[in-house]
């Protein structure tokens, strides 16, 4: 694999691009604009599947504390149109992530006053709500679609901490420090740590495979076994998109054609 096509979202314009993996060379392929008529802004881009990509929208509404109530929507990139995804819950959603059978979406949901763990029926929109100790946000799903990977915090509740989440037995346990898991399909486990300077790849809980030092902001998405897409800080408020080489232990930093703080992005396969 020699290119990646890759969806991001920034200023509320989902661009699609084509990143060399071997040369520092970035090709738009397009740059949408999203309609702000009936939503006011955009965020969490993540992967639908079929030229879809998931996202929550955000619109005025004075019946919630914020101000605004989020949705998840689904972006069609080829006929640039959105549509609501049709949940059946009173509360917020935000930060949507499709299970890897695409009939469930995993999403963060705002319960009384707290971030709680959403699972979204893809059928029906039957939505089931699940509570951790404290805040919750989900940030993956295993291959077997079995387990969820959350960051949460701890005891002190200022450093993050990451959790698993079995969904037959419907209970969280603690993994170990740190946020933004990301879990590959022969069970690596990319994070970050709480200060965001440190992205680490483990094979077990025990032994650490790779430590990649840098201003990371997510673990986006594993390209192969060998490599995982990434957001980083570039300078105040502008983010860029960066390869992490598990194998080699470097990082590859790509300038994008926009410039922006970058709200979720995928790769298209």
């Amino acid at each position: 694999m020699d290119t990646i096509r890759v969806a991001y979202l920034s200023n509320n314009t989902i661009h699609v691009v084509m990143l060399s993996l071997d040369e520092p060379t970035v090709h738009e392929e397009s740059a949408w604009a999203l309609p702000r008529d009936t939503y006011h802004s955009f965020a969490a881009l993540s992967c639908g599947g079929k030229g879809i990509v998931l996202l929550h929208a955000s619109e005025v509404s004075l019946a919630f504390p914020s101000g605004a109530r989020a949705y998840i929507v689904a972006a069609n990139l080829a006929a640039k149109t959105i549509a609501r995804f049709p949940a059946l819950t009173e509360i917020s959603l935000t930060w949507p992530k499709l299970s890897p059978d695409g009939k469930w979406i995993a999403a963060t949901g705002i319960a009384d006053g707290r971030d709680v763990l959403a699972l979204v029926s893809q059928e029906s929109g039957e939505t089931e709500i699940f509570k951790g100790r404290g805040n919750v946000s989900a940030h993956s799903w295993s291959s077997a679609g079995d387990k969820l990977y959350l960051t949460t915090l701890d005891e002190s509740g200022q450093q993050w901490e990451i959790a698993e989440f079995n969904r037959a037995e419907k209970t969280f346990k603690r993994i170990c420090a740190g946020g933004r898991p990301l879990i590959s399909r022969t069970g690596l486990l990319a994070f970050i740590s709480s200060d965001r300077r440190t992205m680490s790849v483990v094979n077990d809980i025990e032994r650490t495979a790779t430590n990649f030092h840098g201003f990371f902001k997510d673990p986006l998405e594993w390209i192969d076994e060998t490599k995982v897409l990434c957001t980083v800080s570039a300078a105040p408020y502008v983010d860029e998109l960066e390869v992490a080489d598990v194998r080699s232990g470097e990082t590859h930093t790509r300038t994008l054609p926009s410039r922006g703080e970058i709200s979720g992005a995928c790769l298209l396969r």
